[in-house]
């Protein structure tokens, strides 16, 4: 009976460690999103302002000037698409967590309690108790990593997108440079 007990507050002890990794993973992932949503706020703010330089300044008549506004359009959707695909995934909020209040209401929005849950708990064993809470925590891992790895999917189109964009700065840049060479060559000739 004593090696049952060690061995449940062993296998316990590994599961809050891999609750806890799960946790931290999460909260790493969450910091990433933050930051790429700034990032890619930042790209739209650098578009709109070489969207204005463009505008402003370059002949509209010339061929490089409907080609540039193409490439600032889909760069501003992709950087837009960014921000919406990483909100998205910083939105998922399908954690669940051992001993969570959930799972002592039959109905939550209710308030009504799952008073034979409670008793369950409560009245329960050590060793009862110990599988019960084994049983929460397998549970909680399993949520925690799926929403890990939703999260993951969501980022990984984020930062297409955003690179994407990122190479449309650069291309619309380009194309600038160009109209302002060509006329400078123009001016000298």
């Amino acid at each position: 009976m004593q090696e049952t007990n060690e061995a449940s507050n062993e296998f316990l002890s590994e599961l809050k460690s891999q609750f806890d990794r799960d946790m931290e993973v999460r909260k790493n992932l969450d910091s990433k999103i933050t930051s790429m949503i700034t990032m890619s706020s930042s790209v739209v703010t650098v578009l709109i302002g070489i969207g204005t330089l463009l505008v402003s300044n370059i002949e509209p008549k010339t061929d490089v000037f409907g080609i540039s506004l193409w490439i600032l359009g889909f760069g501003i959707l992709t950087a837009i698409a960014c921000i919406i695909l990483l909100i998205k995934s910083y939105a998922m909020r399908t954690y669940t967590y051992p001993m969570g209040h959930e799972r002592f209401f039959k109905d939550d929005e209710k308030g009504e309690y799952d008073y034979e849950m409670i008793k369950k708990f409560r009245t329960a064993s050590l060793d009862k108790f110990a599988q019960l809470m084994i049983e929460e925590y397998l549970v909680s891992i399993k949520n925690s990593s799926k929403a890990n790895s939703n999260k993951v999917k969501y980022i990984k189109l984020g930062q297409i997108s955003f690179l994407c964009s990122m190479g449309l700065i650069a291309l619309l840049l380009c194309y600038v440079l160009i109209e302002y060479g060509s006329r400078a060559i123009s001016l000298q000739f």
